[in-house]
């Protein structure tokens, strides 16, 4: 229910207004809600296969994992790239908590200008803050959850549809879901049947 439709191209025009908004978001749950299955699978297969050892999380995904994903549901190809894919994985992961504070928002900014510049900043109190505020977002950009999966997809409708404005976001995504990633799971990876639940009902 708390959808993140900011950056997307479709609605980026000046003349998008709060009933549009609710509108679209609608049209998406329904849409998520129709291919529920098939999402849910390919990111549970995708975050396990990243796991390598007993630290790894199971439950969430790596950039590498998400790109093999685009690759294995044939999404990279001629109108996307991977680096497509990679930015779209970095602004699914972004996260900005709501609970920031004013000092906590100048650390950021102060994070960032410290990279770039080597500036010294005055003040133990707002370099501390820096490095925890850097520490944080390094963390977070690192792996995707669920919730950050389908903001992903929804992303990726943007790239594998581009010029396909009679299409709304919502059949974009039930196009990508069905004419790629279910064949995927459903058929190459055979996660749901394979032979031998096949075999085990004779």
């Amino acid at each position: 229910l708390t959808i993140d439709t900011a950056g997307i191209p479709e609605l980026s025009a000046k003349d998008v207004n709060a009933a549009l908004l609710n509108m679209v978001k609608q049209d998406l749950i329904k849409a998520l809600h129709a291919n529920r299955t098939v999402i849910k699978v390919a990111f549970r297969y995708y975050a396990l296969a990243g796991v390598t050892n007993v630290d790894d999380d199971p439950s969430t995904m790596t950039m590498v994992q998400f790109s093999n994903f685009c690759v294995g549901a044939k999404i990279i190809g001629k109108d996307v790239s991977t680096s497509d894919c990679d930015r779209v994985f970095l602004r699914a992961v972004r996260t900005i908590p709501s609970s920031e504070t004013p000092e906590e928002r100048e650390a950021s900014s102060l994070a960032t200008a410290l990279e770039h510049s080597g500036v010294k900043v005055s003040g133990w109190k707002k370099a501390k803050l820096a490095v925890n505020a850097v520490g944080k977002l390094l963390k977070g950009a690192q792996l995707m959850n669920q919730p950050q999966f389908v903001q992903a997809l929804i992303r990726l409708t943007a790239f594998v549809y581009p010029n396909s404005d009679e299409m709304t976001i919502a059949e974009k995504l039930t196009r990508l879901c069905k004419w790629r990633i279910e064949g995927h799971v459903f058929s190459e990876l055979q996660l749901i049947e394979d032979e031998l639940t096949s075999y085990m009902r004779t």
